[in-house]
């Protein structure tokens, strides 16, 4: 009998041990824009990630250009609409996506 009863010990305490950690919370993808300066027909825009639990960053600046950085800088035309993503992922690998459009 003792050994039905450690058998049975051994198997609560592995179910116990195998118990799924709790996830990640979700993220959310969203950010903000400073116009720096401009000269010609050209601006230097700096994006600030506002995410929540992100760990990625993926900017696709519209202009060709993108960034993995947090926050990222780039130029722009003047008289323009640009489309901008952000794309970013917690730790567990989960995606969030935001979609700007800026005048410049």
């Amino acid at each position: 009998m003792s050994i039905r009863f450690t058998f049975i010990i051994g198997i609560l305490i592995t179910i116990l041990a195998c118990k799924k950690e709790k996830e990640a919370p979700l993220p959310i993808a969203d950010f903000f824009v400073e116009v720096l300066n401009c000269t010609n027909d050209t601006c230097t825009v700096k994006f600030y990630d506002n995410s929540k639990n992100a760990i990625t960053w993926i900017w696709n600046f519209g202009n060709g250009k993108t960034s993995f950085k947090e926050n990222a800088t780039t130029k722009f035309q003047i008289n323009k609409k640009h489309t901008i993503q952000l794309n970013i992922k917690n730790i567990d690998g989960i995606d969030a996506m935001k979609i700007k459009d800026i005048n410049i």
